[in-house]
């Protein structure tokens, strides 16, 4: 995914899925987001909300102030427990 520099997003976290691997299902607390850059350097992790009650998918807003200041690789690192009790991670990149 490209962003424009400076660009304030909204970035859809992958789903969230059941134990069947396939169904989607909400986490039972919002996931925990955390955001990198290449070089190491944590950023202000920002806050996942909801898209939809019900379909495991939620977004996160990124200011393009906070994470599209420079022009950079951030790696998106989304954890989180759905209500099936089984921690999932996703990592994508921007």
């Amino acid at each position: 995914m490209r962003i424009l520099k400076g660009a304030t997003f909204k970035l859809t976290l992958p789903t969230f899925v059941d134990t069947d691997g396939e169904s989607p299902i909400d986490c039972a607390s919002a996931p925990v987001v955390s955001v990198t850059r290449d070089d190491g350097t944590v950023l202000a992790a920002p806050t996942a909300t909801t898209a939809a009650a019900g379909s495991g998918v939620y977004t996160v807003t990124m200011t393009g102030t906070t994470y599209g200041a420079q022009l950079d690789r951030l790696t998106v690192v989304s954890t989180g427990t759905p209500t099936t009790g089984h921690l999932q991670v996703y990592t994508q990149i921007v």
